[in-house]
């Protein structure tokens, strides 16, 4: 099926499905009992996305969850923080990280927390961590958050909403904080810092990228590849990549390119 008509048809059956649900979201909460104690609660980040049904509200807890955790329906994912500065930090699980995903690009790559073949997705106020990573075999690259077949023209970046994250210490192996591979989705308020590769791949298809800080990424600060017009990088974020320093000019892309340019 082509991928324009398979993008319609999946759209049709998520209205069906929102139309015949409340228009009040149901939220549920990963971590302690006495976070949000009259919510439903589950141990883990992917018991959760797993278990719930479409459009809910996955918040998480400050706290520590050793996981890689895949979304492929649409759902908000959102950290919770406790007024003194604790996150919800997704890191490196106890026995390591295993190749679980695949980009159109890279091919078999590792990823902590990974969106694919879906619309809707929100992902907000988590940090992503990879202290400690490993190399899986077979893997071509470690990549803290993945978003791959995402939406589609149509949707123009709003497919999926990426806000306010933090994804750090990516630095095991070819690391790279954000990968966009083949979706329509935007990118906003996040802080990317000391990875191995680069902060921001967005390979293909249209990306709306502003306002993010980006430091001590060791190749390349953002990179656009084969985007669609319209696609754009803009905002007030800093851009301080390390070792190797590049970045990408602000500028709006009007045509297929790559612009990459000295600091």
């Amino acid at each position: 099926m082509p991928r324009s008509v398979w993008a319609i048809c999946f759209a049709a059956v998520l209205l069906s499905g929102l139309l015949g649900q409340s228009f009040s979201a149901t939220t549920v909460v990963v971590g302690p009992s006495t976070c949000k104690s009259t919510l439903k609660h589950y141990s883990t980040i992917q018991s959760a996305v797993s278990a719930v049904g479409w459009g809910t509200i996955v918040m998480v807890c400050p706290g520590s969850y050793p996981e890689q955790v895949i979304v492929n329906q649409p759902l908000t994912l959102e950290g919770v923080t406790d007024g003194t500065g604790n996150a919800a930090v997704i890191t490196v699980p106890g026995l390591g990280l295993v190749q679980n995903g695949t980009s159109t690009s890279f091919g078999p790559v590792t990823v902590q927390l990974l969106v694919q073949n879906t619309v809707g997705v929100t992902i907000k106020d988590l940090v992503v961590d990879g202290s400690g990573g490993n190399c899986p075999a077979g893997s071509n690259r470690n990549v803290g958050i993945g978003v791959f077949d995402v939406g589609s023209a149509n949707d123009g970046t709003t497919a999926a909403t990426i806000a306010n994250v933090v994804v750090r210490n990516d630095t095991a192996c070819l690391g790279d904080g954000i990968l966009a591979d083949t979706s329509y989705i935007t990118i906003t308020g996040s802080d990317i810092h000391d990875v191995n590769q680069t902060a921001i791949d967005a390979y293909s298809a249209k990306y709306s990228i502003t306002n993010n800080s980006i430091q001590r990424a060791h190749a390349y600060g953002i990179v656009l590849l084969n985007n669609a017009a319209g696609s754009v990088v803009s905002g007030k974020g800093t851009v301080n990549s390390q070792l190797w320093p590049r970045q990408i000019a602000p500028r709006r892309t009007t045509s297929i390119s790559i612009a990459i340019v000295p600091c």
